[in-house]
């Protein structure tokens, strides 16, 4: 019974015995989950938004549209750009700034009165925030899960569709009974507060794992 402990110590605290498939690995995937749900359920409610900010701005149909295209378009041209960071300082830094960017950029929306600037808050920092969240988790996801990987994936992925079918209700619900400001505040600090916590149980991608993964490959040739 105590080798066992041990064992899920190692995994789950300490930083030995990170391979592939086991331990932490399981934790990570879970987070990946919830934040694949979170940022395309967030992202498919624009159709939700949109009548409501076309009667809260009084602008036009093309323009309002343009702000949930922005926003849409950038989750996945900043790609690059998460990729990067995540070369640059750590996957979990990666995310915590992708949380804190999403989730400012809908609390400023819940508050702004100019409309254009729904374009800067709502487009270019929830779009470009949401990228830095979904963007390592895939990477995460192919590091991390060998035997597992296409499930894992595909499990990932499919929490990106259940977010929509969820969320969507749900912050109709919550305008209904609340209002459109109301409700996109509450998304807000939802990224602000879940997606960053997610954010702490990613762990980089140790000399460990790519020492354990390489034996692992030499010992199949």
């Amino acid at each position: 019974m105590s080798a066992k402990l041990k064992e899920w110590k190692d995994y789950f605290i300490n930083d030995k015995k990170l391979i592939p498939d086991k331990g932490w690995c399981w934790v990570m995937f879970f987070a990946s989950c919830v934040l694949m749900f979170m940022v395309f359920g967030v992202h498919y409610t624009y159709g939700i938004l949109y009548p409501n900010l076309l009667k809260e701005f009084k602008r036009g149909e093309g323009q309002t549209a343009w702000v949930g295209s922005l926003s849409s378009g950038l989750l996945f041209l900043s790609s690059t750009l998460a990729i990067k960071c995540c070369d640059v300082t750590s996957v979990s830094t990666t995310l915590m700034l992708g949380a804190i960017l999403s989730g400012t950029g809908l609390i400023l929306t819940s508050i702004v009165q100019d409309f254009f600037a729904l374009y800067f808050v709502y487009g270019v920092f929830f779009g470009v925030g949401t990228s830095l969240l979904y963007t390592p988790c895939l990477i995460m996801i192919g590091r991390w899960f060998k035997k597992h990987q296409a499930v894992t994936t595909g499990l990932a992925v499919a929490s990106s569709a259940l977010g929509a079918v969820v969320m969507c209700p749900l912050i109709q619900h919550i305008i209904i009974v609340n209002g459109l400001r109301r409700a996109i505040r509450m998304c807000g600090i939802a990224y602000l507060t879940i997606a960053g916590l997610c954010a702490l149980c990613f762990k980089p991608f140790s000399k460990t794992t790519n020492e354990s993964s390489t034996d692992t490959k030499l010992k199949d040739h």
